[in-house]
């Protein structure tokens, strides 16, 4: 079968074939260096045969947007801000000089050279192998005995720590034979750091705070790049330790290598904090039934608690007193902690007041003494005064409440008063004081009070009984029995009513 195209098409055809044959000329005619991975190549410009009088600027690139540096005449060079060469390359007599070649540098790079009005470009193919195996065999002219050399170059990557090397000989007349193992310490280049914090937070103002810089390159790098608050600082450790911390050290660190800042890591920092501000501190002096608001203002970095205590006992909230009295007094806590924070508030109320006299008693004592009992309140806690002398007892001071008693032998009937002061008034009440034996006396009343209450008793039965008896009779009624029992029914109730 035959396939007849249109002459438009066979003439596309025929230039692409041209197109597709000139293209593959010029691919093998492209020039190629080698390089061994990890070393450092020399890429000519034009195969070195560039004349500098007549060049006024060269440009390397590589692939198709990939500008690597430029250079005028009577200029040093000027190197871009690509990752991939920015910290590798340089230029010398017009060649591109690339080091610690990797397997990504396998590529075209062009030398574009500007000579007077004409620009001309020179591509160059760089092949980079990992493996060279060269062998020599040496024959020994007397004895006809070869002896057989092997070399092996080898470019290590990191996958070849601990890796073994062995050589292995054949020979058709004995069985194989292996050399001892051999390990290589494998040197490769930094491709990644990693920063983290030693110290173990959570961090609060005041404390120190350990950071720690590592590569993964062989050996590891020497010293690092710190970046503290955005300053660097190169240090020749791999660690920085940031003293005495405030609040103002959070915030994101940094650290890189020296030799390529673009190889960094980094890691975030809080110090947390906290403040707590009561509206009243130390000793605070309130008048009896006045009214008392605390406020308290805590800043922090989080979340905090707060709580309270009067001495040994919690509270449910912020203290507040409408109406203050003696037992408000005392030393209360404000606590708020947070994230191994704690700060603590105190303050010591004290509620003062002039003297009130609540209960003035008379007790019997031993004997024919009296005790008398002032009961008074106030604060400072009130002196007393008696009109009389005796023997005076103070009781313990609680709640601005105190108690004085005074014991004494009454000769006579007496008034007697108990005055109380302090610094903010006074207070005064008497009470008489007889020389009987007031519980005799009482004794006495309560038996004639009982005997009272028996007569009246009797005499209410009494009447009762004779309202009962006397009764009345109805006409026209039969009776039940005879007229002689009637008869004596009417004479002792006649006597009864005479009694």
């Amino acid at each position: 079968m035959y396939l007849t195209l249109p002459l438009q098409d066979v003439f596309t055809n025929t230039l692409y074939l041209q197109s597709c044959l000139l293209l593959c000329v010029l691919v093998s005619a492209l020039e190629t260096v080698t390089s061994k991975y990890g070393d450092t190549i020399e890429i000519p410009c034009n195969n070195g045969r560039v004349v500098e009088a007549e060049v006024t600027f060269v440009k390397w690139k590589y692939d198709k947007d990939g500008n690597i540096l430029v250079k005028h005449r009577d200029q040093n060079a000027t190197v871009s801000n690509d990752v991939n060469y920015k910290n590798r390359v340089s230029i010398k007599d017009f060649s591109l000089v690339i080091t610690q070649v990797a397997m990504a540098d396998q590529r075209t790079f062009t030398c574009m050279v500007v000579v007077e009005e004409d620009i001309l470009e020179y591509p160059v193919q760089l092949a980079i192998y990992t493996i060279k195996i060269t062998t020599n065999v040496d024959v020994d002219e007397e004895t006809g005995l070869s002896t057989t050399t092997s070399t092996l170059e080898y470019t290590a990557v990191k996958g070849d720590i601990d890796a073994k090397f062995t050589c292995q000989v054949q020979h058709i007349k004995s069985a194989n034979m292996d050399s001892s193992p051999l390990v290589f310490t494998v040197n490769y280049p930094t491709e990644k750091v990693n920063l983290q914090v030693v110290s173990q937070g959570p961090f609060k103002e005041g404390d120190n705070v350990t950071l720690k810089c590592t590569a993964d390159g062989n050996p590891p790098p020497s010293s690092y790049n710190f970046y503290i608050n955005g300053e660097e600082k190169t240090v020749d450790s791999s660690t920085y330790t940031l003293t005495n911390v405030t609040r103002e050290n959070t915030g994101e660190y940094k650290c890189s290598l020296v030799d390529n800042e673009d190889i960094v890591a980094s890691v975030p920092i809080t110090v947390e904090y906290l403040d707590v501000v009561l509206s009243s501190t130390g000793k605070i002096v309130k008048k009896l039934g006045e009214s008392l608001e605390m406020t308290v203002d805590v800043k922090a970095s989080g979340t905090p608690q707060t709580s309270w205590k009067k001495g040994n006992a919690k509270l449910n909230s912020l203290p507040k007193f409408d109406k203050l009295t003696y037992s408000d007094s005392g030393v209360y806590e404000c606590i708020v902690s947070m994230a191994g924070l704690k700060k603590t508030q105190t303050f010591e109320l004290v509620v003062e007041g002039s003297p009130v006299i609540k209960n003035l008693i008379k007790e019997r004592g031993e004997g024919m003494t009296k005790v008398l009992k002032c009961a008074a309140e106030g604060f400072p806690k009130p002196t007393v005064q008696w009109s009389v002398n005796g023997s005076n007892v103070e009781s313990a001071s609680e709640h601005g409440k105190v108690t004085y008693s005074l014991t004494i032998v009454p000769n006579g009937n007496l008034t007697v008063s108990c005055t109380v002061s302090n610094v903010l008034g006074s207070d005064s009440k008497s009470i008489n004081v007889s020389a009987r034996n007031d519980q005799t006396i009482l004794a006495v009343g309560i038996v004639v009070g009982l005997m009272l209450a028996v007569l009246a008793i009797g005499l209410a039965y009494w009447l009762y009984m004779k309202k009962f008896r006397q009764g009345s009779w109805k006409t026209g009624e039969k009776e039940d029995g005879s007229a002689e029992e009637s008869k004596k029914l009417e004479e002792n109730q006649s006597q009864k009513a005479d009694m």
